[in-house]
């Protein structure tokens, strides 16, 4: 039997319309949140993947028809689609961003004959995260060709058979001429959504490009140019080698980056997209660094005096939740152009930690900084080094704080390493500040943690870079040293499948065995003097919200999405 049909077009969006259609989105976002609410998060995460299963049902309609085109690897119509077909081109002006660039290469994936020839979306993150974690954005660059449906190919009985027992598409033969066209998609983006400083360096790689194999990017043949929109124009750069390049925006914002290729007669493909420059501060690396603590990297930021005998603050820092700051992040954003560095002036030194593992254990990080301390002992060549001062940032505090108390403990008094120092020095730590330390217990709101749990099964609408974030995320709940804070757990309810539970909630073992931990070595430090600040400035200033970069005010929102 002929059957004739329309329907798989609605897989494939209009040419005409606005760069990226979010509306739709959003509206099925919310839809799903409501339904989220009601059915409760068991019979949430039970649910199928309807994108997966789409793209299943597509695959196995066309999965009989021959490829017309042999070095072409990919058929749009294989594949659903969420991104405006006007990024499917060679030009195009519309605005992209990094989720939708993460979207088109998923599209993309879905709609090749072969998925075994790629990677996934989802395994491209993984690639180019920790990247992104040590201060490099890598610039994504996809050029594939692909076939595409005529417009009547599917609404006439001229070119395809239809079994409708097993939903099925089969070649008719003959077929009057080819029912395909090819077409090529450019696109180019920074693979991260925004960067906290002015100074950014961007990896431009073939390790990022994702290219058919028979495209040239020698740049004798074709050349690849990037404009940063940092007013410096094209940048011409080899697409067959790996370049870091750093660019200083004078400005804070969002910023248009153009990338495109160029033959002799001129540009040949283009692709615009953004990213968000949250400040004007410039990182500046640190004049040392300490080695051979793992675990923590180590920046020391020297006075601007000649004094040998050095006068030592240091730095924790607070939970990293991406972790994605560097020592180089913690100074720019925490001390650098702060009245606090001017303490620089005065002959003090800044050494600024910053953790490999921001989830790990307290304790394990508390004896990272028992370390430290020990190295920084031992660098004073006087009898009598100078005392230290340290500062601990949010989750720093509570670290810095078993430190401290540890070197006064009797376990410190019993503990034999090669690595100790002077024992009779304790600590050597005259002053402890901790800001916005939750030396009492952490608490995130079990609504927030609920959604932070339960919000999940709905990424498949987002793209994997959005997925890998949100993963990131949400190991603020399960990492141990979240555990070893919160004042309430989630984990802690004891019937999590109800949708209404009035189970008690309490915190995690870990922080109950945390805190006895702290009591066994003496609570707090002893032989320092305490300061404790709340909400977290050490220059007077107040909090600043993430979305607009205004002064928080009292009973503000905790969250704000678009």
């Amino acid at each position: 039997m002929t059957f004739y049909f329309t329907s798989v077009r609605a897989c494939r969006p209009s040419r005409k319309g606005p760069a990226v259609n979010r509306k739709s989105l959003s509206t099925i976002t919310g839809i799903l949140l409501a339904v989220f609410m009601f059915l409760g998060a068991s019979k949430a995460r039970a649910q199928q993947n309807p994108m997966i299963s789409m793209n299943n049902e597509l695959r196995s309609l066309f999965s009989n028809l021959n490829n017309p085109n042999t070095p072409v690897h990919f058929l749009y119509d294989m594949s659903a689609h969420l991104v405006d077909s006007a990024f499917f081109t060679t030009i195009s002006t519309d605005t992209s961003n990094v989720d939708n660039w993460f979207n088109i290469y998923r599209e993309m994936y879905y709609s090749a004959y072969d998925t075994n020839q790629y990677i996934s979306s989802d395994q491209v993150f993984q690639h180019i995260f920790p990247i992104v974690q040590h201060d490099t954005i890598p610039i994504g660059i996809i050029e594939w060709d692909y076939n595409l449906l005529r417009n009547d190919a599917l609404t006439t009985g001229n070119y395809f058979v239809f079994d409708t027992v097993n939903s099925l598409l089969y070649d008719k033969n003959p077929q009057p001429y080819s029912p395909y066209t090819m077409h090529t998609v450019f696109a180019a983006s920074p693979l991260a959504q925004q960067y906290p400083n002015a100074n950014v360096v961007f990896k431009v790689s073939p390790d990022f490009m994702f290219v058919d194999s028979w495209k040239s990017y020698d740049p004798n043949v074709r050349t690849l140019k990037i404009d940063f929109g940092d007013g410096n124009g094209w940048i011409t750069f080899n697409g067959q080698t790996t370049t870091n390049y750093e660019v200083t925006y004078p400005t804070s914002g969002r910023k248009v980056i153009k990338t495109a290729l160029f033959n002799r007669a001129g540009m040949i493909t283009l692709s615009t997209s953004i990213i968000d420059i949250l400040s004007t501060t410039i990182t500046v690396p640190p004049t040392e660094v300490i080695t051979g603590i793992p675990g923590i990297d180590v920046g020391i930021y020297e006075n601007c005096e000649e004094n040998v005998n050095k006068k030592y603050v240091i730095y924790l820092e607070g939970m990293d939740f991406l972790n994605n700051r560097s020592v180089a992040d913690v100074y720019a954003s925490m001390i650098q152009n702060k009245r606090l560095a001017q303490l620089r002036n005065f002959g003090y030194t800044f050494v600024v930690v910053s953790w490999h593992d921001p989830y790990a254990d307290m304790e394990d990080n508390a004896m990272r900084i028992v370390m430290l301390l020990e190295q920084l002992k031992c660098k004073q060549t006087d009898q009598k080094p100078q005392p230290f001062v340290v500062i601990g940032e949010s989750m720093g505090g509570l670290i810095g704080r078993y430190a401290l108390s540890y070197m006064e403990s009797a376990q410190y008094d019993n503990n034999n390493s090669p690595w100790i120092c002077d024992k009779r020095l304790r600590h050597n730590t005259r002053l402890f500040i901790t800001f916005d330390s939750p030396h009492q217990g952490a608490n995130i709101p079990l609504g927030v943690q609920q959604l932070y749990r339960h919000l999940l099964p709905f990424t498949y609408l987002f793209s994997s870079y959005t997925i890998g974030i949100g993963h990131q995320y949400a190991t603020l709940l399960d990492g141990k040293a979240s555990k070893q804070m919160l004042l309430y757990h989630v984990e802690t309810d004891l019937a999590p499948g109800a949708p209404i539970s009035a189970s008690p909630y309490g915190p995690s073992p870990y922080k109950v065995q945390f805190d006895q931990d702290l009591k066994n070595i003496g609570n707090y430090p002893r032989l320092c003097k305490l300061v404790a600040l709340s909400n977290g400035a050490l220059d007077g200033s107040r909090q600043i919200r993430t979305w607009d970069s205004t002064f928080r005010q009292p009973n503000d929102h905790m969250l704000l999405f678009d």
